[in-house]
């Protein structure tokens, strides 16, 4: 009887540790944005999600310069566009199965801003500031400013501090700069080509912290990820 008593205590904690763990669904969020141009009147805007509620997605590309709009349906989380130089675009997803949350700007499910430029090719991005952050990127823009370097600045809302820093650090070789700003913009900083930099603002007075990783590539791609 022993036996059978441990026998099924045994069963039962194998069946238990055995079970997987339940997570919840990883909701609507945009992961990456890169922009590049292509002619001196075109430019290629790239834009990647994650989202476990949906398999397909309308994306409208809003054009908040002339007022035109494009819908762009897909079965991939990631799109890549054909768009104006020096047009402001706008990216709204709408769910194929289940409604998207792209009014609460804490879910980052929306792409207010995004212009491709000419500096020689300047990216802009700007995420979607959530009101309640302790310090938040308000925009982001980056290009390739020599043969072995490319050159970023950041924008940020940080209320609570008068001071923030900036700190830069190289993925390749995990070396890190920190540069002090006094003003709400980060300046430009230079970085080398082709190699992530992660970078983190972080608030001299109370602590807050926003970041985001940066690519310049040697084609002039500029790619924004991780900006939460």
């Amino acid at each position: 009887m022993k036996k059978f008593i441990y026998l099924c205590i045994f069963a039962f904690a194998f069946i238990f540790a055995c079970k997987k763990t339940k997570h919840d669904p990883v909701e609507f969020k945009f992961t990456k944005v890169e922009g590049n141009s292509i002619s001196a009147s075109n430019g290629t805007l790239k834009a990647e999600w994650q989202d476990d509620n949906n398999t397909s997605w309308n994306i409208i590309l809003y054009n908040l310069t002339d007022g035109t709009k494009k819908t762009i349906s897909t079965n991939s989380k990631s799109i890549a566009e054909t768009i104006i130089i020096g047009n402001d675009y706008r990216v709204v997803p709408i769910g194929g199965t289940k409604p998207i949350d792209t009014i609460n700007p804490c879910s980052r499910s929306i792409i207010n801003n995004s212009i491709i430029g000419t500096m020689p090719n300047l990216f802009q991005f700007t995420p979607t500031v959530c009101p309640t952050a302790g310090l938040a990127v308000t925009n982001i823009s980056g290009g390739k400013s020599s043969s072995t370097e490319g050159i970023f600045g950041a924008g940020f809302v940080s209320p609570g501090n008068t001071s923030w820093k900036v700190k830069v650090t190289n993925t390749a070789t995990s070396t890190s700069t920190t540069t002090n700003a006094v003003i709400v913009e980060t300046g430009n900083i230079n970085i080398p080509l082709d190699i992530p930099q992660v970078v983190e603002i972080t608030g001299d007075q109370n602590g807050a912290k926003a970041s985001f990783k940066i690519k310049i590539e040697s084609n002039e791609n500029v790619v924004v990820s991780e900006f939460y």
